[in-house]
C-alpha cells in the first residue's frame, strides 16, 4: 500500500507542477528593472559613484498629451554619500531606431548626501519625436567627491496618440422651439 500512495503523491505533485508551469509560460516576460519601475527600465553601464536611482515619475508617456500639456519628469535618487555633481542629458529614440540628443544637460541634486527628487523638462526632446512612438531616455552621470563615477540609463515608452473620431452630436429629443420656452428652476 505504500508505493501506491507514494506514486500517488508523485503524480499530484508532477500535475500541480506542470500546470503552474502552463500558466507561467503564457505570461509573457517582464523585463526587470529595480524598484519595480516598470515599463520604465533602468540600466546601471557604470555605478562606482555614491548614487542610487530611487523612481522616475511617470513612467510612460502619451506623445501629442505630453507635449501639449505635460511638463517635466521627476527624477528621484538617492546620494549615499557627498556627490560632486549629477548631470542629466535628455534623448529620445524612434520606432526606427534613430537617436536624438537634447543639447542641454541639466544639472541636478546637491552636494550633500540623502534623497533628492530633481525635475526634468521632457517637451524639447519629445517634439524631436514629432507625436509618434518611440522611447524618452535619459543619461545620468553622476560623480562623487573622490571622483568615482556612475552612469545610469534610463528609457521609458512614448506612445502615439490614437486617433479618435470626433464625438457624434447629439439631437435635442425636442424642437428648440418648446426648449426656449422653458425657463430653468421654474416648477409646473
Amino acid at each position: 500500500m505504500l508505493p501506491t500512495r507514494i506514486t500517488l503523491a508523485l503524480v499530484v505533485a508532477f500535475s500541480t507542477m506542470l500546470a503552474a508551469r502552463a500558466d507561467v509560460s503564457s505570461v509573457p516576460p517582464v523585463p526587470s528593472s529595480p524598484l519595480d519601475s516598470f515599463p520604465a527600465r533602468i540600466d546601471y553601464v557604470s555605478n562606482n559613484a555614491p548614487f542610487v536611482v530611487f523612481d522616475i515619475a511617470p513612467r510612460t508617456l502619451h506623445a501629442p498629451s505630453a507635449v501639449k500639456s505635460f511638463k517635466e519628469l521627476t527624477l528621484s535618487f538617492v546620494a549615499t554619500d557627498a556627490l560632486h555633481r549629477v548631470d542629466v542629458h535628455p534623448y529620445v529614440i524612434s520606432k526606427q531606431g534613430a537617436v536624438q540628443e537634447v543639447a542641454n544637460r541639466i544639472a541636478c541634486g546637491s552636494t550633500i548626501a540623502g534623497h533628492h527628487d530633481c525635475a526634468i523638462p521632457a517637451r524639447e526632446a519629445l517634439l524631436l519625436l514629432k507625436g509618434g512612438d518611440g522611447q524618452f531616455g535619459l543619461r545620468i552621470e553622476a560623480e562623487g567627491i573622490e571622483g568615482e563615477r556612475s552612469t545610469v540609463r534610463i528609457t521609458l515608452p512614448v506612445q502615439a496618440g490614437i486617433s479618435k473620431p470626433a464625438p457624434a452630436r447629439v439631437a435635442s429629443p425636442l424642437p428648440l422651439t418648446l426648449l426656449s420656452h422653458i425657463t430653468p428652476g421654474a416648477s409646473r
